[in-house]
């Protein structure tokens, strides 16, 4: 029986699920969390990106034609790979809802998710979402509304996003206005901006209002219009700090004080080639950078002889080490120290939030050629699995347990970092693990065995057949575009996808689906009400039959 509710609250009404549908959902859920954990949106060390792509996008509807309101609770799961956050919006807003189709959530909710992921993407990433909508045309009433509320209600909306992003913005924009009434408030932006202003009419002031202002909290009024005069490309008349140094930067790069590090780049190369350098760019520029920027250009701005140090503990550990395998053989004692010191930290602070009691822990590692991943995500997949075991050492010391490590494949090392090689023959490591009597086993590799093939899987039945029931987990940081999923070194353990330590709970939730849909389910709800609720929005109220 349903349970009765406040009808005034958006419902997820479990009773919504029929039959037909429940029977699929578990291998559905469990293959977009397969893919929302692994799919990078770039090509793998086994698959090209198209490949990739196609992959993911079959696996999204494949659960969207199911139910698109667990469609869009699955979207609110922790450890969700960016890319899977974009593709998921533009799902949504690329297919409105019909009225008469039956959900597992109420058209509100709905609402608040798309809101919920828009607020969560990086700006960066917000805009290339809104650069694909403007490519595949998505341009209905709910895409042109995200679009607009997402720059101009943005509290992080200011001359400093208006010179980094500024072209990008302009196109964003551009698409939700249209071309006729992004010029029209050019025109009349420029009665502001220009040496000779003019008076507003009555009906250009109801334009902008309508257009822009509504969308503004108050008393940014006068910041934001004069940021988009700024984006729509006026120049003159400027009064916000940054926009002022940027125009005055073209003739005097001195002034060029607070511009991010790619438009004074930019500035560089377009107005003062022959008299600024490199060097002098990366000075400017580093005290504004922030700590991923510090660390991706590194190696530059050593070349260049700039000296621009970074905090270890504000770069999470998945980037830590592949910036350690590029970096470690020229880092200093007390530079390499202090990564390796943020690195337990890290490991230590994933195992608190891992829910797992074992105390005797085996693990394989996979260091096979394919572990250094493509050339696009060089590194990626072994630096998952190196930061996934400083959480299952961590873990193992809070309950005075050990952990005993075999590897294959390392051919060499690099400032005491293996270096993967060769083939992947994990078999005989499990057997060596395994001998040492561990409580559970995990398995760290992209799933892809070749010496030979099939011999992990060989092992797994002869062990259950004696008798050996020790649980084995595979990880795996890597998303198989031929098997629409990870893949499984063998169907009698559990592979769970990865990338990063803090969203292994996430995987787990994948054998609660195969065994308990319905819990698995109101786990998905749970999760989802806890980012949907704060101080003044009601979390969702469940119907639970």
């Amino acid at each position: 029986m349903t349970t009765a509710m406040e009808t005034q609250r958006p419902l997820v009404n479990l009773d919504n699920l029929g039959s037909g549908v429940t029977k699929k959902l578990p291998e559905a859920i469990c293959k977009f969390i397969d893919a929302a954990q692994t799919a990078t949106g770039r090509s793998s060390f086994y698959n090209t990106k198209e490949e990739q792509d196609k992959a993911m996008q079959d696996i999204h509807r494949d659960l969207f034609v199911l139910d698109r309101g667990l469609y869009s609770l699955c979207l609110l799961l922790p450890g969700l790979l960016d890319q899977t956050k974009r593709h998921g919006l533009g799902m949504l807003l690329d297919n409105p809802p019909v009225g008469t189709e039956s959900s597992l959530v109420d058209p509100t909710v709905e609402s608040r998710i798309i809101a919920k992921l828009s607020n969560t993407l990086p700006p960066q990433r917000l805009l290339k979402m809104f650069e694909q909508f403007r490519r595949e045309r998505v341009n209905n009433s709910r895409t042109k509304r995200l679009i607009l509320r997402s720059i101009l209600c943005s509290e992080n909306f200011g001359d400093f996003w208006a010179i980094k992003y500024r072209y990008k913005l302009r196109r964003a924009l551009e698409h939700a206005w249209s071309k006729r009434v992004t010029s029209i408030l050019r025109s009349i932006l420029g009665k502001r901006f220009t040496k000779n202003k003019t008076s507003l009419t009555g009906k250009e002031g109801a334009i902008l209002r309508d257009k822009i202002l509504r969308f503004v909290h108050p008393g940014r009024d006068l910041l934001v219009l004069e940021c988009v005069a700024f984006i729509l490309g006026h120049e003159e008349e400027l009064s916000l700090p940054l926009l002022k140094a940027y125009v005055e930067a073209k003739k005097d790069f001195t002034k060029a004080k607070g511009i991010p590090l790619s438009n004074l780049m930019y500035l560089r190369g377009r107005f003062h080639l022959d008299k600024v350098t490199k060097a002098q760019v990366y000075e400017l520029a580093k005290g504004q950078m922030t700590e991923t920027e510090k660390s991706l250009t590194h190696k530059s701005t050593k070349k260049e002889g700039v000296e621009v140090s970074f905090d270890p503990e504000k770069i999470e550990a998945t980037k830590l080490y592949i910036y350690l395998y590029e970096m470690a053989e020229t880092l200093t004692k007390d530079a390499r120290k202090k990564i390796d010191a943020a690195l337990k930290r890290k490991g230590e602070e994933a195992a608190r939030k891992l829910l797992a009691t074992h105390k005797n822990v085996g693990v394989v590692l996979d260091l096979s050629q394919s572990m250094m991943g493509s050339e696009t995500q060089k590194l990626r997949p072994l630096a998952t699995s190196l930061a996934c075991i400083d959480m299952l050492e961590a873990s193992v010391r809070m309950r005075d347990g050990t952990l005993s490590l075999e590897v294959t494949g390392v051919g060499s090392r690099k400032a005491d970092l293996p270096i993967p090689c060769g083939d992947t023959s994990l078999a005989e490591a499990l057997v060596t693990v395994l001998k040492k009597k561990p409580e559970i086993v995990y398995v760290l590799s992209d799933g892809y065995e070749n010496a030979p093939a099939g011999r992990f899987a060989e092992v797994i039945n002869a062990l259950r057949k004696m008798g050996n029931e020790t649980p084995i987990v595979q990880i795996v940081p890597v998303l198989a575009a031929e098997s629409k999923g990870v893949r499984h070194l063998s169907d009698k353990i559990l592979a769970l996808p990865l990338n990063k330590p803090e969203a292994l709970a996430t995987s787990m939730l994948k054998n609660v689906l195969m065994t308990d849909l319905r819990t698995g389910l109101l786990g998905i709800v749970e999760t989802a009400a806890k980012q949907l609720s704060g101080p003044k929005t009601p979390a969702l109220e469940v119907k639970n039959g």
